[in-house]
């Protein structure tokens, strides 16, 4: 098994984050290590980050809150040559399962999604998770059996390509399954997956907003953003790590 990192974003995690690290320091498989990214949180979430750096976990703190899938991109800046695999900080993605994604990198694939048999949260919830899956397959040009979220491993190669993309909307999976050619997609099977604890109210205005500027960024914008290329992911995103810990 290859070097990795595990990727947690934080937001206003203060209490959360030490039971999570506890139960991934008892089952990070080989030379595995965390990295913390606090999005911009008001809370005490970086000093209790701080007290929790060692040798196998580090954090960075991002200079405002920039989103969950920006947080992403920025903590792949702090961890070149080495697999990835990105979680939630709230307990609902399984740790136990992460043993299994890194084998099916090892064994060739280039992205690796879970895949629980149910996706948590209400009716209301999964039917708009839906509705975006198959909008980002269409507009990505994947099969519906790729079904795309936030637990999922990769190679430090697709990290890579992914940073030297232009800089358009951060949306981590809409960058990945964009790429030509095609990284090579793998589900998981797990088992299922608790409820979210901290998980909020269904927005639909939030889903709009969100599929609009997918949309824009990855559907009919794509031939013109290749003609007048921005600059890379990976040189924004740095600009925005304002401390690190455990470096």
């Amino acid at each position: 098994m290859r070097p990795y990192t595990v990727i947690v974003p934080v937001y206003n995690g203060a209490d959360r984050i030490p039971s999570l690290v506890d139960e991934l320091r008892l089952r990070l498989p080989g030379d595995g290590e965390i990295l913390l990214a606090d999005d911009g949180s008001r809370d005490e979430t970086w000093s209790v980050m701080r007290t929790m750096c060692d040798r196998r976990i580090r954090g960075i703190r991002l200079d405002g809150n920039h989103g969950q899938q920006a947080a992403i991109l920025a903590a792949l800046t702090g961890c070149p040559g080495r697999d990835v695999v990105t979680m939630d900080d709230d307990g609902s993605h399984p740790p136990q399962v992460l043993s299994a994604m890194l084998g099916m990198i090892a064994a060739g694939a280039d992205l690796v999604y879970a895949d629980p048999p149910r996706r948590p949260g209400g009716p209301v919830r999964r039917s708009a998770s839906r509705i975006h899956q198959l909008h980002l397959n269409l507009l990505t040009g994947t099969p519906p059996a790729i079904r795309v979220g936030s637990f999922r491993a990769f190679t430090s190669e697709l990290a890579a390509r992914i940073l030297e993309e232009p800089w358009v909307f951060p949306y981590f999976s809409a960058v990945a399954l964009s790429l030509r050619p095609r990284p090579h997609v793998r589900m998981c099977p797990t088992p299922p997956w608790p409820a979210a604890p901290t998980e909020g109210r269904f927005r639909a205005a939030d889903l709009l907003r969100l599929e609009w500027n997918l949309a824009r960024s990855f559907g009919l914008g794509r031939r013109y953003r290749r003609r007048c290329p921005a600059e890379p992911i990976g040189a924004v995103v740095r600009r925005w790590v304002a401390d690190r810990c455990g470096s």
